[in-house]
């Protein structure tokens, strides 16, 4: 990896880690000085935001380092982050909710009943 292959290398740093340095702030700001009006349910709003700007960085990386030229590595790298993150959020989704995950239901006639004598 050359520092000026397919660009020069404070910029091309400056743009991968930016979001996450700027997403990590926001978290800080938002566990300290600012409130969202939602008390310790500001920071979940914070969460996806540093979970793309990380998967965003990762990716930026990988991409620099396969020689991509920047805005095409800028903007697959933010497709796959969005990617990811979609992934992650459906698959707590469909964790924390199994029976929305198309879960086989017991039929009524199959429900323990839980009084036997009627």
């Amino acid at each position: 990896m050359t520092p000026t292959r397919n660009g020069p290398f404070t910029l091309r740093c400056a743009l991968v880690a930016g979001p996450l340095l700027l997403s990590l702030a926001l978290a800080w700001l938002v566990t300290g000085p600012v409130s969202l009006g939602g008390g310790e349910k500001d920071i979940l709003l914070v969460l996806p935001l540093v979970l793309w700007s990380f998967l965003y960085l990762c990716a930026g990386l990988a991409l620099w380092w396969r020689g991509m030229a920047l805005g095409r590595a800028l903007a697959w790298s933010a497709g796959v982050a969005l990617g990811g993150v979609v992934v992650v959020i459906a698959g707590l989704f469909f964790v924390l909710h199994p029976g929305t995950a198309g879960a086989v239901q017991p039929r009524a006639s199959q429900a323990v009943n839980p009084n036997p004598a009627l």
